[in-house]
């Protein structure tokens, strides 16, 4: 709760440090506006004291949301502090037919906690991309790791698809 303007300009004096907050967030994580996104030519009033009609309510979301919103409204506008209602529509995630545990025993390895801390030392992480792009690298450089480690797990399994091989050995090569 910022209590102030989402405009770049700053309208107030008082909420300064707040406003460069909000800001700075907004940009760092590509948010928008998610009642904007589904309405952009209706104004949303979420607030009316006297003769002042406002809107300092918002459900903020990344870009890469926007196409799941569904819905996005107001309920009934009693304070300033109202509630709005976001709808996603959220894809199924695909199944996979493994689950994936990690190796305890690869953090006694000295070679595999160089090749983690090298992996951490090259990722800024500033978006949910980036987050999930750190999470893959760490996942295929333990499967390489634990797989170069045990070398009846290194020959390729028959019923492993050659395309799983082709994608393993790939990813070694950007690691």
């Amino acid at each position: 709760d910022f209590n102030c303007s989402m405009d770049k300009i700053n309208k107030g004096i008082t909420t300064r440090a707040h406003h460069r907050t909000l800001v700075t967030m907004n940009q760092v994580h590509n948010l928008v506006d998610s009642w904007l996104i589904r309405n952009p030519d209706q104004q949303l009033i979420t607030r009316t004291f006297n003769l002042w009609e406002t809107r300092p309510d918002a459900i903020l979301i990344t870009e890469c949301l926007t196409s799941s919103v569904v819905k996005c409204q107001k309920q009934v506008t009693v304070s300033d502090h109202d509630t709005l209602t976001l709808h996603l529509a959220c894809k199924p995630q695909e199944s996979k037919d493994y689950q994936w545990k990690f190796n305890n025993t690869n953090l006694e390895d000295e070679r595999y906690c160089a090749e983690i801390l090298r992996l951490i030392n090259n990722t800024s992480i500033t978006r949910v991309e980036d987050w999930e792009e750190f999470k893959a690298g760490v996942h295929v450089l333990t499967i390489l790791h634990t797989a170069r480690r045990n070398e009846c797990h290194y020959v390729t399994p028959a019923d492993r698809p050659r395309s799983r091989d082709e994608e393993l050995s790939n990813a070694a090569k950007n690691i």
